[in-house]
């Protein structure tokens, strides 16, 4: 079996104000800088990981939405620009779902499915 991961890179992230309404109880929510910067597409199984390419995390990237495909999780290793990127295994970090994590230029994420 594989998972797929999805990587887009935003400038930041910014505030949006709720207008009135009784279903919020919140009075703004946070939302993405458009334009997507940079973006790629991961495919990993449980045995062979993938990365992510240094160049789908721009100049002035700030964060990156990561999205797992649904029902799958992976283990994940993050490695910075200039910094050894480590295989993901059992003593790495779970990621399902979306998820909003900061990210700068040349960044790159590896992969592995977790089964």
């Amino acid at each position: 079996m594989t998972a797929a991961v999805s990587i887009f890179a935003f400038s930041g992230v910014t505030t949006i104000r709720v207008a009135g309404g009784v279903d919020l109880r919140y009075d703004s929510v946070q939302n993405h800088k458009e334009p997507i910067l940079g973006r790629d597409l991961l495919s990993c199984t449980s045995v062979a990981a993938d990365t992510s390419e240094a160049s789908a995390a721009p100049a002035k990237t700030e964060c990156a939405l990561i999205q797992v495909e649904n029902g799958k999780r992976v283990y994940y290793e993050i490695a910075p620009a200039g910094h050894t990127l480590l295989t993901p295994g059992p003593t790495s970090r779970i990621m399902e779902g979306s998820n909003t994590i900061t990210w700068g230029e040349g960044w790159r994420l590896s992969v592995v499915e977790l089964v």
